[in-house]
């Protein structure tokens, strides 16, 4: 797709420090983004389970949408075979074709689109006018990570994300074994999501905000060394060292007890001037 060559020109241009190079690729970027979004009348949502077009859901039953979504997992298509042995697992592998033939039909006829679903050579993939966003998503996250310019031109799409991310997936698609790993991205979608607006915001001297972020990152893994850095700083900045005190020793308690290790220096260095540690 003409996205992803333009995202690694963007790669290779970054690399050679020529900002005129990169001014003229965002904007390529952006040009073609918003003609995609004019045009495309299809829209594969993952984070809700369900498909868009014409700006309004398809109402799909859950056969039809588990092989919509099989399909945008699969971003380059799949064998029949394989998809017919992921979504039909307990079938005999000749009823298990059939019924995917079944589903791919009512698909396209409830999408009124017979280039919704793709069959060639033995393989379906999607057609050219449905749009997954998760892949687009993913890199948009993975430029904010790494270039300020870019984080404050996806701020508000980034807030969105995670709202929508936060909701999360119906629980019949949670128990499609094979979504699992999609399940996983969006979940680390949804991390890196929250990490970035939690530094962003850290940075930008909006401290309970960082805390907030900081917080949702802790109930999802007590663990992660990020989020307890995020808001012992943010504590800081905002001249309570008591409540960063306190952060400090319950993540100090959690490492303690859920794998025996002491806290990072870098942690403990955040905290060491603080009177009431004296």
């Amino acid at each position: 797709m003409l996205e992803h060559v333009l995202q690694d020109a963007l790669a290779i241009a970054e690399e050679t420090s020529d900002d005129n190079l990169v001014r003229h690729i965002r904007d390529a970027q952006l040009s073609l983004r918003s003609w995609t979004e004019a045009n495309l009348r299809i829209r594969v949502d993952l984070f809700a389970g369900r498909v868009i077009a014409g700006g309004l859901p398809v109402p799909l039953t859950k056969g039809e949408l588990a092989l919509i979504t099989a399909l945008s997992v699969h971003e380059r298509g799949a064998s029949r075979e394989l998809l017919a042995e992921e979504l039909y697992p307990a079938a005999e592998p000749r009823s298990a074709i059939n019924s995917l033939k079944v589903y791919a039909h009512r698909v396209r006829r409830r999408i009124g689109s017979a280039d919704v679903i793709r069959f060639r050579d033995g393989r379906y993939a999607l057609g050219n006018s449905v749009d997954v966003e998760l892949p687009r998503l993913e890199a948009t996250v993975r430029r904010a990570q790494f270039d300020d310019d870019a984080l404050a031109e996806a701020r508000e799409q980034l807030e969105s994300t995670r709202h929508r991310l936060t909701l999360g997936r119906p629980q019949f698609m949670l128990d499609w074994e094979w979504f699992e790993p999609t399940e996983q991205r969006l979940l680390d979608l949804t991390r890196d999501v929250t990490t970035i607006l939690a530094q962003d915001a850290l940075r930008n001297e909006r401290y309970q905000r960082a805390i907030e972020l900081a917080g949702d990152l802790t109930l999802e893994d007590p663990l992660d060394e990020v989020a307890p850095e995020i808001a012992i700083r943010a504590f800081l900045l905002a001249g309570n060292r008591a409540a960063a005190i306190l952060e400090y020793r319950r993540y100090s308690s959690t490492l303690k007890r859920e794998i025996d290790a002491p806290p990072p220096d870098g942690l403990t260095a955040l905290i060491r001037g603080s009177p009431s540690e004296r």
